[in-house]
């Protein structure tokens, strides 16, 4: 996991100390569930625009791993998503005057704090063993 992501999604979350606490829970429950910093598209918008660079090798290598073809359509298998296609997340994301597009970025932001919390959890497994 790229330690700017894991920086970027603990900053967004606000407290490092609780962002810790919280990881086994976003794990088991989701980001829908509601965490800091997650919450409102006014947080999560933002976020997605901002980090969907640095997402973008990490959905692709998933995307890849699953046997989907690309970024897109892995991004439409989320539930966040809202039954969107491949296409229409495409568009969502390269365009901000889509009306697709804040779901999208919300997508992306809750993407990186469960894919930061299981990383985490994971690493935290491992120390363990």
């Amino acid at each position: 996991m790229n330690k700017l992501i894991i920086d970027k999604v603990i900053e967004q979350f606000g407290d490092e100390e609780y962002f810790h606490e919280c990881i086994e829970d976003i794990v088991n429950y989701g980001a829908d569930s509601g965490f800091n910093g997650f919450i409102y598209y006014a947080d999560t918008v933002p976020f997605g625009e901002m980090m969907r660079v640095h997402l973008k090798p990490v959905l692709a290598k998933m995307a890849d791993e699953f046997g989907l073809d690309g970024v897109y359509s892995l991004i439409a298998t989320f539930k966040c998503a809202n039954g969107l296609n491949a296409d229409q997340v495409a568009d969502a994301w390269a365009s901000a005057d889509d009306d697709n597009h804040v779901e999208v970025m919300n997508c992306l932001a809750w993407f990186a704090l469960e894919e930061v919390a299981r990383y985490l959890v994971d690493q935290k497994e491992q120390l363990a063993a």
